[in-house]
């Protein structure tokens, strides 16, 4: 039977931006990121982890954020 886990935006955190010094846990955040591309846990979010997820990206990465808005932008249907 396959886990299934709610995970909120400091655990992707770690997935999209391992290398932040002031990041705990990133190893563990990985090991189950690998989990989950081996089909062991499914995941689902919240309603709000998208706009969590780019708040956090917005503070410590600008213009990475910024690139990934205009993308989404782009994808929208107009």
């Amino acid at each position: 039977m396959v886990k299934q886990l709610v995970v909120d935006a400091s655990v992707a955190i770690k997935w999209l931006i391992p290398q932040q010094p002031e990041e705990a846990d990133v190893p563990q955040a990985l090991v189950l990121l690998q989990k989950v591309e081996d089909g062991e846990i499914q995941l689902h979010q919240p309603p709000h982890f998208i706009a969590e997820v780019m708040g956090v990206i917005a503070r410590i990465c600008p213009l990475m954020a910024r690139l990934g808005m205009l993308s989404h932008s782009r994808l929208s249907p107009r």
